[in-house]
């Protein structure tokens, strides 16, 4: 945690978890993960059956683009739970990419076809109402997510007004940190 890595190192880090059938959970804080990092490590997600939590905070240089990576690779994963991604300089284009895969987990079929990711950290980003939006439709919608913290984002009121809608409706939501 916070040791200074290169991205060739974060590619490294992407090629050794997906040939990993054992590791459980991987914590990559502070590690300077930027985009090209994240790329890499979402092609180790999508192949990956065993991670179960991924810690990503404070690298800023993840942005939307590798949130977007990281996502669609979540669709196609069968095993992460938890995702850290707090302090990853992440706005609405990436929480959009995060809603649509969570709502392609409301899919219930006697096998794990997609991630069923229960904690989703996005604390501290950019999200903004847009994004505050996209994460309403798809907590409309999942049945999966338990814990979401969103705390020290953009939202203003229109957001928090935008983002209630959603969890008027969700029954499996059990923490929420705004």
């Amino acid at each position: 945690q916070g040791i200074r890595t290169t991205p060739e190192d974060i590619i490294d880090i992407g090629k050794g978890l997906a040939e990993n059938w054992s590791l459980t959970s991987l914590e990559l804080t502070r590690c300077s993960v930027g985009t090209t990092g994240a790329y890499a490590l979402a092609e180790a997600l999508a192949v990956n059956h065993t991670l179960r939590y991924l810690g990503l905070a404070f690298n800023n240089g993840i942005g939307d683009t590798g949130c977007q990576a990281i996502a669609e690779a979540l669709s196609v994963n069968q095993s992460l739970e938890i995702l850290d991604l707090s302090s990853c300089g992440i706005g609405d284009y990436g929480v959009l990419a995060l809603s649509q895969m969570l709502e392609q987990q409301l899919e219930v079929t006697p096998v794990k076809k997609c991630g069923e990711i229960r904690s989703l950290i996005l604390e501290n980003n950019r999200i903004g109402v847009p994004g505050a939006a996209a994460l309403s439709a798809a907590l409309a919608q999942t049945k999966k997510l338990k814990s979401l913290n969103l705390a020290g984002n953009r939202f203003r009121e229109a957001g928090t007004i935008a983002f209630t809608e959603g969890l008027r409706i969700n029954k499996s939501l059990t923490y929420l940190n705004l």
